[in-house]
């Protein structure tokens, strides 16, 4: 079954637990398995408690999603990655107050920067492959998860400032 004809109840049973989120996000940053960002060693130990990995060689501790649009994040991955299936597979686009009804988030404000964030994603992902020459939509969610883990953190401030300049 390939992703794009995952359905939405699929979607859900696909990435039913954090864990499995995780270990999803896992194989999309580190495809070869980990690898040190400072190093470049291959083994790590993982402090379960902090979240964090920390290569066997030199020490240095990194978090799954450190530099990436999900850093210092509180919101579950599992909703992070549902709000972005949502998004991509939305035919004639989602509102916000659509998306925060179904993933059930209290606070608009919160759903407006992951909104914003993931369209920084999917931003990235088009001038990407404008410039790669990909049309095909074989591994849309992958190839956007992959989009927001390269894009930089964006905070709320940052944004607030970038608003009060125009």
């Amino acid at each position: 079954m390939t992703q794009e004809s995952l359905g939405w109840k699929e979607f859900q049973e696909k990435f039913s637990t954090e864990k499995v989120c995780s270990d999803h996000l896992f194989g999309i940053r580190w495809p070869g398995g980990y690898t040190c960002p400072r190093c470049g060693h291959d083994r790590y130990y993982f402090h379960g408690s902090r979240h964090l990995y920390q290569c066997k060689s030199c020490r240095y501790q990194v978090s799954l999603t450190a530099g990436s649009i999900f850093h210092r994040t509180r919101i579950p991955l599992q909703k992070w990655f549902q709000m972005i299936f949502l998004m991509a597979t939305s035919n004639d686009g989602i509102s916000l107050r659509s998306l925060q009804r179904i993933l059930d988030i209290k606070d608009y404000k919160i759903i407006w920067i992951m909104g914003h964030k993931i369209r920084k994603g999917m931003a990235n992902l088009d001038a990407h492959d404008k410039l790669a020459g990909f049309m095909e939509e074989d591994h849309l969610f992958d190839r956007i998860l992959s989009s927001c883990l390269n894009t930089p953190v964006t905070t709320f401030s940052d944004l607030k400032a970038r608003r009060i300049q125009k």
